[in-house]
């Protein structure tokens, strides 16, 4: 099991949440070399961005497996959010999920690739057109984003595309928690000559067909996606749709406690 860390408070590092001034970026506490440039790129230079310890990100110090690193990211601090940025700052492709929380709690937890040590950025956005970030340094030995996919040297693996396994938890505050399990190589296309295949959205409705949640994962998530978000609790099930890149798409129903 990996050995799970909580991100130290911004306060004990004596970076107290604060509010950046107009189109400002500020610096990283983590010294993530690539920060300036990926925030500018992904938000623009006229974005307003925070520091701010009320947003949580939890990861190893230490990856155990390149490939499967755990990665969980709480925003529930902040109030309503409307988006949720995850960023590894050195892999080949930066942006690993977009989350959209929608009706759901602003949490979610995923595992991701690394192809090498690197700052893990959580970027939030509220209502108000700003943007509130944290992060923290996980050490890796890298490799994690070339690599091809382990599955697609099984000659059925096409037999398993888009299988997914779902199950919901009730939590004490008033939430379900919902695991999803997908069967998906999430090949980054820079192993020879295989391309890009990848994932592109999962969305989660209520039993009404209200859409709760939507995520989408980007070439850093990790093969055989495994997801985690918390959701309003329903009466009747979930139904989770989802799609990759090559056009392959599911639609399940997951049932509740």
């Amino acid at each position: 099991m990996h050995a799970m860390r909580k991100l130290l408070s911004l306060c004990a590092l004596g970076l107290w949440a604060t509010t950046a001034q107009a189109g400002s970026i500020p610096k990283d506490p983590w010294q993530s070399p690539m920060w300036e440039y990926l925030a500018e790129d992904t938000f623009g230079e006229k974005a307003e961005i925070s520091i701010d310890n009320r947003i949580k990100i939890y990861v190893p110090l230490d990856a155990e497996d390149n490939f499967q690193v755990p990665v969980s990211v709480d925003a529930s601090a902040l109030g309503k959010v409307e988006e949720i940025v995850l960023m590894t700052d050195l892999n080949p492709f930066p942006i690993a999920a977009r989350f959209y929380p929608k009706s759901a709690k602003p949490y979610f937890a995923t595992r991701v690739k690394l192809n090498e040590g690197s700052v893990i950025h959580a970027i939030a956005r509220t209502p108000d057109g700003k943007w509130h970030m944290t992060g923290s340094f996980v050490r890796a030995d890298g490799g994690g984003c070339a690599a091809p996919s382990v599955q697609m040297a099984s000659s059925d693996w096409s037999d398993h595309l888009l299988e997914v396994q779902g199950k919901v938890w009730a939590q004490k505050d008033g939430y379900n928690r919902l695991r999803l399990r997908i069967r998906h190589p999430m090949d980054t296309g820079l192993s020879g000559n295989v391309a890009t295949f990848i994932i592109e959205e999962v969305n989660v409705f209520d039993q009404n067909d209200k859409l709760l949640a939507r995520f989408e994962p980007k070439e850093p998530v990790s093969e055989d996606p495994v997801l985690t978000f918390e959701l309003p609790k329903s009466s009747g099930p979930l139904r989770v749709t989802g799609r990759d890149n090559n056009g392959n798409d599911f639609d399940i129903k997951v049932e509740t406690q």
